[in-house]
């Protein structure tokens, strides 16, 4: 029983620990983070007051770590940053002294509209950036380049691996998602945590060293949405704060709710199910919180602040369109819109522009498919364009992850309404065009059936009456049809016939030869019955599975008395990080047995308590003074480095343990079955 609660006392120890670390690793990201917390700690109690709530940050970490128990993943960095909050700022934010003071003393400042970093100290000089990684494994590495890629496809700005300049940006695999807003000077980190494995988070990450806030905290929010302070957990009200002209600008350019800055709609939820974050606009509600990657705007705040000389001369773009930095020759348009000057539909696999007419036309997507990008323009010069939807069948999700996009405003700027769970009421355009962005999730399942729509003009000078016959376009994925409402010719009935295959799917196993993969096809027209299958499947990796290798390690001590130290076991392999399990650092043959410690034993005084006697008739109670001596043991082990949040998992020995070749039969080098040769698995 004593060691029971020698046990219960070192793990309170080790919960210490960690909230040291985290600490730790905090001050060497900002100097003076100590301070830092220490106002935002007073930024945080200021704003719980307004609601009548207190500031308690041990209540919020208990919190946080609850949720981990029962709740699902809102694809942001909010899911994984839970244990952070007192850490960090909305999310995911390590401020600076000087923001944290501006933050502190910003309800004195008068409101303006802004959200891009505002002081030129924080701004990059050169439009080239060096980074570099520390630590982390390959797949992880290549996902960070990717949404380097993705950024710089965007902006204009140039990220080198391994480039020698002074500041740059350096990623780790750390506690979370977090990053600084703006250039702090030196090689920033970024934190790329387990978790945070998208390539619209590590943007969204990138995007705060680039400069920019989060959306919802600009200061005109208010007209797009609404916070529901009921449901933010108690005492974090202060990461809905608003920014100040003291450290944001937005440059001119309008609230975006598709933005990849934008919080999501359950963002510090008090049980993660209630939405804190509602639009103004219901129909806009699946659009917040999108992680898939940077929105036409975002991209413009940073192309705005950054890269107005890069061209020597400025195109005459239309429809919120600007001269592309990555081509000087080109426009770059609102998300839709396409051709030199953005005068025309995007180019995509399907779609096309069309005129509206009196009567209704309509358009049908047909079952939603993987990967499916098609965009409608739709006009009725001098009037506007009315649309009805008839159907809408999507997989509904928060956000959206395949959906029909409407824009219906006469600003092209912004992010339109995605729609994938609920039917909305008659939308009617604020101009004389509207458009219709179909997309499919890359892995949908197969099912869905998309959308139908119908659309007419209102106002102009419209064509009166419609083609009569149907007119039907079929492109190998995704399959619309566009068709005019009036009463339509007979035609001869249509023929059933296949779509394309799909992609093939991710593969089942990484290798060991008993992976699988599958892709499928849609049979359309007639009754809908081809001959055939609708799925086709075929093995995939059968190259030997790698045996686990050693990585960037670091080595830690534990100090516990002698006598508990023998009851434990360390480095179960039932609660390892399947990720860390899988890099081959926590295996039991690398945990050398204890010994005995350097440390020179202590002497502890301990209160016996005795109960009452005949003798001492007294409600008091005897308490004696006892002097042991405790003698410490060290156990030395290695763990994956850097790290904000060491976990060490003990439990009690069991009467007889596996041996440490156990660890190693867990990873075979290929399947049940299979027999390795050469290289290739080869079924038995």
């Amino acid at each position: 029983m004593a060691s029971r609660t020698c046990l219960k006392a070192f793990l309170i120890l080790i919960g210490l620990v960690n909230i040291a670390t985290a600490a730790y690793i905090a001050n060497d990201v900002v100097s003076d983070y100590a301070e830092v917390k220490e106002l935002l700690a007073a930024f945080y109690r200021k704003h719980a007051k307004k609601y009548g709530h207190d500031y308690d940050p041990v209540a919020i970490q208990a919190i946080a770590e609850n949720m981990d128990k029962a709740i699902k993943d809102d694809k942001t960095e909010a899911t994984v940053n839970r244990k952070l909050w007192n850490e960090v700022f909305e999310n995911d934010i390590i401020l600076t002294l000087p923001q944290a003071e501006a933050l502190l003393s910003e309800s004195n400042i008068p409101r303006r509209k802004r959200q891009a970093h505002p002081d030129p100290r924080n701004f990059w000089p050169n439009l080239t950036i060096s980074y570099e990684f520390y630590g982390g494994e390959d797949t992880w590495r290549q996902l960070v380049r990717s949404a380097i890629r993705h950024v710089e496809q965007n902006v204009c700005f140039r990220f080198k691996e391994n480039g020698g300049d002074k500041d740059g940006l350096r990623y780790y695999r750390g506690n979370g998602c977090w990053s600084n807003v703006g250039r702090i000077g030196g090689r920033q980190l970024v934190s790329i945590g387990y978790g945070c494995d998208s390539l619209g988070i590590v943007s969204h990450e990138t995007l705060h060293a680039l400069g920019l806030w989060h959306e919802q905290s600009r200061d005109d929010r208010d007209n797009y949405i609404s916070i529901a302070s009921d449901k933010i957990t108690r005492g974090t009200e202060g990461n809905f704060a608003k920014r100040t002209p003291a450290n944001s600008d937005n440059l001119g350019q309008p609230y975006d709710l598709g933005s990849v800055m934008h919080y999501g709609a359950k963002a510090f939820s008090y049980d993660w199910t209630s939405d804190t974050i509602k639009t103004k606009d219901w129909r806009y509600q699946n659009t917040i919180g999108q992680r898939d990657g940077l929105s036409f705007k975002d991209a413009k705040m940073i192309n705005t602040r950054y890269c107005q000389d890069v061209c020597p001369r400025k195109l005459p773009c239309i429809n919120e369109g600007y001269t592309d930095p990555n081509n000087c020759g080109q426009c770059r348009c609102p998300s839709g819109y396409g051709g030199t000057y953005c005068e025309t539909v995007e180019s995509t696999s399907c779609g096309e522009s069309l005129i509206a007419t009196a009567s209704y036309q309509k358009i049908e997507s047909g079952i939603v498919q993987a990967d499916a990008n098609c965009v409608w323009r739709i006009r009725n010069p001098g009037g506007s364009v009315e649309v009805v939807f008839d159907t809408l069948n999507f997989q509904c999700s928060d956000p959206c992850q395949s959906y029909v996009e409407v824009k219906w405003l006469s600003q092209k700027t912004a992010t339109g309404a995605r729609l994938c769970c609920s039917l909305p009421s008659v939308i009617r355009s604020e101009g004389d065009d509207i458009l219709i962005v179909y997309r499919g999730y890359p892995n949908t399942a197969y099912g869905w059936k998309g959308f139908t729509l119908r659309y007419r003009a209102i106002g102009g000078s419209p064509t009166t009456v419609a083609t009569t016959r149907p007119t039907t376009y079929t492109t190998t994925r995704p399959y619309w049809t566009r068709t005019s409402v009036p009463t339509p010719t007979t035609v001869a009935p249509e023929t059933a016939s296949w779509s394309g295959w799909g992609e093939w799917s991710v593969c089942s196993q990484p290798c060991g030869g008993c992976g699988t993969r599958t892709r499928v096809r849609a049979c359309y027209g007639g009754n809908q019955e081809c001959a055939g299958s609708n799925l086709e499947k075929e093995g995939c990796n059968a190259q030997t599975c790698a045996k686990p290798k050693k990585g960037m390690i670091c080595n830690g001590r534990l100090l516990l008395p002698c006598d508990l130290l023998s009851k434990l076991k360390f480095g179960s392999n039932n609660y390892l990080n399947p990720k860390l399990k899988q890099s081959g650092f926590a295996r039991a043959s690398t945990l050398p047995l204890p010994r005995i410690s350097q440390r020179k034993p202590v002497l502890r005084q301990e209160l016996e308590i005795h109960p009452p006697t005949d003798r001492f008739y007294s409600s008091t109670t005897r308490r004696v003074k006892r002097q042991t001596v405790i003698r410490f043991c060290e156990k030395r082990f290695i763990y994956q480095c850097p790290t904000a949040l060491l976990t060490i998992n003990m439990e009690y020995k069991e009467p007889t343990e596996a041996t440490n070749d156990a660890y190693f039969q867990q990873y075979p080098e290929c399947c049940s079955g299979y027999t390795p040769r050469s290289g290739v698995c080869y079924k038995n």
